[in-house]
């Protein structure tokens, strides 16, 4: 029988326009679902086009905090927009701005992060750990994979996103999304046919192809300083401490440019694809701790507090301590010869301001208040935790390192440089991606992660994966032979849990920013609804659905996405009109929802 409502009331009830109830936890998104006229007060307030058409699902005092917007000023004009539509009768702006230039960004350094980065790291684990010889693999494919992975896993990920952010935090509309995309297609075409030229640079003209997509990658990175240049005179330069942090990360990616220009220049003379010198430890630095280290602190400064809820972080002095002393230690290590006791002098520098931006943060400390969140599960603050840890963790080891070379006079053991590169790339910048990445891009879409259990076994798989590889890679230092071959031949696994967890990231997020709009719950409820839609669109929803008969929800914290109010009814063996008509009357008033009769026959929700 086909499926359909009997009776006027509940169409008459689906279509009910009553107001709701403006309180600090009533979501942005019911709020624009029931009065479109208030979107023009998110917009004026320097809050607009964040999460979609509708905004995203969180309580209006966590949006507000995360815009630094006054909640009693917006919780006011929010209601005069409701009491009075014709304040705001204008011409609507929705879908002139351009809201999603952060999707093509997000998707391509996923793709390059897992096809040119981990999966080629893979490939050289396995013939490391076959070979057991750490040069097996070729250092020009392997230098060529690095470059891949600073420049689109990581450098396109802070693009998208930093151009994403970065007009929200300072109250401005972003209008150069066209140059932004130029910006992206110039560095994924100079990616790939760096890849495919760079280990093959002494035949036919690969030299010369190196060379001319690192003048277009330049091209590209000045393109995007430009850019930001522009937000921050759209903003009337009014910069706080976190300004300092991304201004001079974008110049540091510019400098990474810049060497990396020299050694396509080196390559085009020599004809050899791989470059074994000071400037090309000069642009790693550039890249792992001038580029994604400012970027990172510099956005963790100014969001990580509201989005995690954590306690107001300390004086703005420690930020500014921090800020001058990994620069200053950036630029000594950079300039200093790897024995050189300022190279020493530097990377401890480093450390100690890594300890104070994170000990400024209180990442560790117990949190201000649990925040609800929707689109996302709690394992991200994991990976939050895990990276603050590693950046001390891999900067000690730089430390350690230096000091060796400096005391001792010797080279650094490439284990040992090998575990530490893992360590700052993966254990830092990649775990502060997928934890970043599964808190804000849910936001930004105004989705939701699909998948929570997939979230938490990506999670895990990533830490493990980094603590594998890294243990692993310093245990090949032993010189008990059987020892180092078990190191050897376990290795590669790191590699395996590595490439699964950021695959399952990929395709997570892939999913979270590629729904339409036909695609996101609109507010209609009906029997064809997803459960989850109502629970993280309307807060108060589960114990109506509780009450209305679904009791599994007081136990189950999230059911399966493919679950809609008819399949859940039909679990439960109550009617599923009568599941819509409670939510709807609830939604209508907040009115007390009286329990169905249990009695109603399960052939009515089949119907």
């Amino acid at each position: 029988m086909a499926f359909g409502h009997s009776g006027g009331s509940l169409k008459k009830e689906l279509t009910m326009s009553e107001k709701i109830e403006i309180t600090p936890e009533t979501s942005v998104r019911e709020i624009n679902l029931k009065h479109p006229q208030c979107a023009h007060v998110f917009e004026e307030m320097g809050m607009g086009g964040c999460g979609g058409t509708y905004g995203p699902n969180e309580p209006l005092w966590l949006f507000a905090e995360a815009h630094r917007v006054n909640l009693d000023e917006l919780i006011a004009k929010l209601k005069d927009a409701i009491a009075d539509p014709r304040k705001y009768e204008k011409t609507d702006s929705r879908g002139k701005e351009d809201t999603r230039y952060f999707v093509p960004f997000v998707k391509s350094a996923i793709l390059i992060g897992i096809f040119l980065g981990v999966a080629f790291g893979l490939y050289s684990l396995i013939v490391i750990g076959v070979l057991k010889d750490y040069k097996g693999p070729s250092y020009s494919a392997i230098q060529a994979h690095g470059h891949a992975q600073f420049f689109g896993w990581v450098g396109l990920m802070i693009i998208g996103i930093s151009a994403f952010v970065l007009p929200r935090f300072k109250n401005v509309k972003f209008r150069y999304a066209p140059a932004l995309y130029v910006v992206l297609a110039a560095i994924v075409f100079s990616l790939i046919a760096q890849a495919i030229a760079r280990p093959y640079a002494n035949a036919g003209f690969n030299a010369e192809i190196v060379f001319a997509t690192a003048v277009l990658e330049l091209f590209a990175l000045v393109v995007y300083a430009v850019i930001v240049g522009l937000i921050y005179r759209d903003a009337g330069f009014k910069l706080e401490v976190y300004d300092l942090f991304i201004a001079v990360g974008v110049t540091w990616f510019l400098i990474a440019g810049i060497l990396h220009l020299i050694i396509a220049g080196t390559i085009l003379k020599t004809r050899i694809g791989e470059i074994d010198s000071a400037i090309n430890l000069a642009y790693l630095g550039a890249l792992a701790y001038g580029l994604s280290g400012n970027m990172i602190f510099g956005v963790a400064i100014r969001a990580l507090p509201s989005l995690m809820g954590l306690k107001q972080s300390l004086s703005a002095k420690w930020f500014l301590w921090g800020f001058a002393l990994l620069n200053l230690g950036l630029i000594l290590k950079v300039v200093s010869p790897t024995h050189h006791p300022l190279a020493l002098l530097g990377s401890g520098l480093m450390f100690i301001a890594g300890v104070l931006v994170i000990f400024a943060l209180r990442v560790f400390e117990s949190f201000r208040k649990s925040l609800p969140l929707p689109g996302t599960h709690n394992s991200y603050r994991l990976l939050i935790f895990y990276s603050s840890a590693f950046f001390i963790i891999a900067t000690g080891m730089l430390a350690g390192g230096d000091a060796y070379t400096a005391f001792s006079g010797n080279p650094l053991p490439h284990e040992f440089a090998g575990a530490f590169r893992h360590a700052i790339t993966v254990g830092f910048i990649t775990a502060m991606i997928l934890g970043v990445g599964y808190r804000i891009l849910p936001v930004f879409a105004g989705s939701a992660i699909p998948n929570f259990a997939l979230q938490v076994i990506s999670v895990w798989l990533l830490m493990i994966g980094n603590l594998w590889r890294v243990g692993f890679e310093l245990l090949t230092l032993t010189s008990d032979p059987t020892l180092r071959a078990l190191a050897f031949r376990l290795m590669p696994i790191s590699g395996v849990l590595e490439l699964i967890a950021i695959a399952i990231f990929g395709f997570l997020i892939w999913a979270t920013v590629s729904r339409s709009e036909a695609e996101v719950f609109q507010g209609e409820i009906k029997p064809s609804t997803r459960v989850v839609d109502i629970l993280d669109t309307f807060p108060w929803s589960r114990e109506v659905l509780v009450s209305a008969g679904l009791t599994q929800l007081s136990v189950i914290h999230r059911p399966p996405p493919f679950v809609t109010l008819k399949t859940a009814a039909m679990m439960h063996g109550v009617n599923v009109d009568d599941v819509v008509s409670a939510l709807i009357r609830a939604k209508a008033g907040r009115a007390e929802v009286t329990v169905p009769n249990r009695s109603s026959t399960i052939a009515s929700a089949q119907s």
